[in-house]
């Protein structure tokens, strides 16, 4: 009985990764008092079976969901959307396209450095990413030269 509860334990408290999601993703930096930017980057799915964000979390931002961004009558708007990876694929998450909002921040981003995120999947388990962030501005994925951690 012993051991069960131990086992029981262990299982509440463990940490449920997705080791088939490999996540290459960056960010811009932010202006001063800035509370919105967005992650984008490559999210491929290394498994034999597709994978579902649930949800997206971040510490320092008070939502963080999946948008894309459609192109209407000259007009950019942006609704929630859905992040499905198909088995051995992966999506591309770009600016101007699908990407991850982060909504409500309490840190401004800065340049050249990392800043952690995390993917819940339907299934209701989670992996640990981080992304890097490039100029304010940018349109590409940055060179991660001389980054740092900056939690």
């Amino acid at each position: 009985m012993r051991s069960f509860l131990l086992l029981i334990a262990l299982l509440i408290t463990a940490d449920f990764s997705r080791a088939e999601a490999e996540v290459s993703a960056w960010s811009r930096a932010t202006p001063p008092g800035a509370t919105t930017a967005a992650i984008y980057g490559r999210f491929t799915n290394n498994g034999d079976q597709a994978m579902s964000v649930a949800r997206v979390q971040a510490a320092f931002a008070e939502h963080a969901m999946i948008h894309e961004t459609q192109h209407r009558n000259g007009m950019a708007t942006m609704r929630h959307g859905s992040l499905s990876i198909p088995p051995a694929g992966h999506v591309e998450l770009r600016p101007g396209g699908m990407h991850i909002m982060l909504m409500g921040m309490n840190r401004e981003l800065l340049t050249g450095c990392y800043y952690e995120f995390s993917l819940i999947w339907t299934d209701g388990s989670t992996s640990r990413h981080k992304f890097l962030t490039g100029v304010l501005g940018q349109l590409s994925p940055p060179e991660p030269t001389t980054a740092e951690s900056c939690l």
